[in-house]
């Protein structure tokens, strides 16, 4: 049986300048990253501190400057961000030979074999939270049989470890929103209008209606989670 680790950073954007420039940046005072899109500058990133404060990714860069007067910004630098988040792949290897990419702001690893060399999967999670709390990151991991699953639990909450028993993804997902699938909006819309509104939901309809319906994205998501169908990974290559 395969396993496979997902960890997220949801403040990736916020942190990689908080430390590489902490004068501009202090931790203290509420920070967002924004990108334009759609003719509009969009927050696509907040720090701790805004979060705290009501910002959340998405919305209008003007509407949050209107609720935090102070609020400290800076421009999306995708390229830098990729640069940062290759190193930090790169750091992964000590892990397991097999980190790869989710990016913008998120890893796998491929821990098959490897758990015992940390005590055990509980333990390796809980060094792999806190080697990269020490260099100055957030994160959730996961741990289940499938990428997509453990991807998809990391991303289901800030600050957090799940670890599934193998075999037991589809319980895990059972209650997590559809949108912890990598769908497009559209798509989400779509089932929210249905009343289908978590993965379980999903799991348990007849397929040929809802590839139907929403095309055959959808069945492929459900499929990479519950481990029908195996997720074509981004492996780093030094």
């Amino acid at each position: 049986m395969r396993r496979f680790l997902a960890l997220w950073m949801p403040f990736w954007r916020t942190e990689r300048l908080q430390l590489s420039r902490p004068g501009d940046f202090p931790t203290d005072r509420p920070l967002v990253v924004h990108a334009l899109a759609h003719n509009r500058h969009t927050v696509t990133g907040v720090s701790p501190a805004a979060l705290a404060a009501g910002l959340t990714p998405g919305m209008p860069l003007a509407q949050a400057r209107s609720l935090v007067p102070d609020l400290l910004t800076a421009e999306e630098d995708a390229e830098a961000q990729r640069a940062a988040l290759t190193d930090l792949c790169s750091w992964l290897i000590w892990l397991s030979p097999l980190p790869a990419f989710d990016a913008p702001d998120g890893l796998y690893s491929d821990t098959t074999g490897c758990a015992h060399l940390y005590g055990g999967e509980a333990a390796m999670l809980d060094l792999v939270r806190e080697r990269l709390q020490a260099r100055g990151h957030s994160c959730s991991v996961a741990l289940s049989d499938t990428a997509a699953a453990s991807r998809a639990l990391a991303r289901s909450g800030i600050d957090q470890i799940c670890l599934v028993p193998p075999g037991q993804q589809k319980q895990a997902l059972h209650p997590l929103p559809c949108s912890a699938l990598p769908l497009p909006e559209k798509t989400l819309a779509g089932l929210t209008r249905l009343g289908l509104t978590t993965i379980g939901a999903l799991a348990d309809l007849p397929r040929a209606p809802l590839a139907k319906r929403f095309g055959a994205q959808l069945l492929t998501c459900l499929d990479e989670a519950l481990g029908r169908q195996a997720s074509p990974l981004s492996v780093f290559q030094p």
